[in-house]
């Protein structure tokens, strides 16, 4: 008798798979927007500033992954359910999309999934869409990565990131982002106070003001400490002259 494949081990389904096509949105958008209607679970929009668009998502842990990407000066593109994959094992059709893909500076492109716990993905149907995913990261040439809430940080780093992303849509004005600029290539690491005095602000709307910079990869603000005036800031890591695309 024929072994299912959603009970098979998930070596055994990496071996077994066979893609028939990896599907992108031709004009570079999420390639399936979420419905509502019947989930179990929370399904969101969450509107990017630094990618100029709403971006949807199903769960608590999608939804922190993207405030971390929003904020992360190193993350140059991030996509939620970048493509559909489409397959065959044991002679059954499958298809799986994955949660999210972003590329970093430096870094090859990632395609991932996320779960809101690791056991999640030892469930028959994580294993079947976790051998599809790893087989399309590979055969893509990018990497393969699982996250979940305990793998995105502490508690302080994401009340963190929280704060910064909340910032996000804060205007801030040229003459005050060309002077955090100047005073950063000028001494490479400041407080966050320093900054605050270079754009010659107040306490309160200068830290939203550092913040939204941030998310604006003007700068960096170290967010794995107590967020206050004493952070440290560093300009944010240089755009290369070219690097991996995620929407093809």
């Amino acid at each position: 008798m024929a072994t299912n494949p959603l009970h098979a081990q998930l070596d055994d389904l990496i071996a077994d798979v066979s893609l028939t096509a990896i599907v992108f949105d031709r004009r570079g958008n999420q390639i399936r927007q979420v419905i509502t209607g019947g989930k179990t679970h929370t399904t969101f929009s969450y509107p990017s500033r630094r990618y100029r668009r709403a971006q949807c998502g199903d769960g608590e842990t999608e939804l922190l992954i993207h405030k971390v990407h929003e904020v992360a000066a190193a993350t140059i593109d991030f996509l939620p359910q970048p493509c559909r994959i489409e397959g065959t094992v044991g002679g059954r059709p499958v298809r799986a999309i994955p949660d999210f893909a972003y590329v970093a500076v430096g870094e090859a492109p990632v395609l991932g999934e996320a779960k809101s716990s690791w056991a999640e993905f030892e469930r028959p149907k994580a294993r079947l869409q976790q051998a599809l995913t790893r087989k399309a990261a590979d055969a893509l040439g990018w990497t393969y990565k699982q996250k979940t809430r305990a793998s995105l940080g502490s508690a302080e780093f994401l009340a963190n990131v929280d704060e910064v992303q909340a910032h996000r849509f804060a205007h801030v004005p040229l003459r005050q982002e060309q002077a955090a600029a100047k005073a950063l290539a000028a001494r490479r690491t400041l407080t966050l106070s320093e900054v605050v005095a270079a754009i010659d602000e107040g306490p309160a709307r200068g830290r939203a003001l550092v913040c939204a910079m941030m998310v604006r990869r003007i700068l960096e603000i170290d967010l794995h400490r107590p967020l206050d005036e004493r952070s440290i800031v560093r300009p944010a890591p240089e755009l290369p002259f070219a690097f991996p695309r995620i929407r093809l």
